[in-house]
């Protein structure tokens, strides 16, 4: 990535993305870890703005990480989800245990942490 900045092939802009898009026309449009803190409503502003700086040659690549319901959901097959199969958990269970380490690791450090004035 480092040449690829140097190189002048990617370019890292930081900006507003509530308001219009300062990069029109761009090759790959990259949104990392964002989509998933907002609701619906708010993912519709941001990807319009996108949509209208976007050409049909662009790319919208997006990277999230989202965990899996344990439990079995009933609504999943209506809503094209694809569960694992009875007896495994709906997320497969320890196969798939990576994403909730770390959603636990970051529990643990944002809550079970001691608070005090000495830190």
């Amino acid at each position: 990535m480092p040449t690829a900045i140097s190189s002048g092939q990617v370019t890292l802009q930081a900006h507003d993305f509530f308001t219009p898009q300062p990069q029109t026309g761009a090759a790959v449009y990259f949104v990392k870890h964002i989509l998933h803190n907002w609701s619906d409503e708010y993912c519709v502003k941001i990807l319009t703005q996108l949509s209208v700086a976007a050409t049909p040659a662009s790319t919208l690549l997006l990277l999230e990480c989202l965990l899996p319901l344990a439990a079995h959901d009933p609504s999943a097959s209506e809503e094209g989800l694809q569960e694992a199969p009875a007896p495994l958990l709906a997320n497969y269970g320890g196969a798939n245990d990576m994403g909730y380490n770390i959603d636990f690791a970051v529990g643990l450090l944002l809550y079970c942490i001691p608070q005090s004035d000495t830190m």
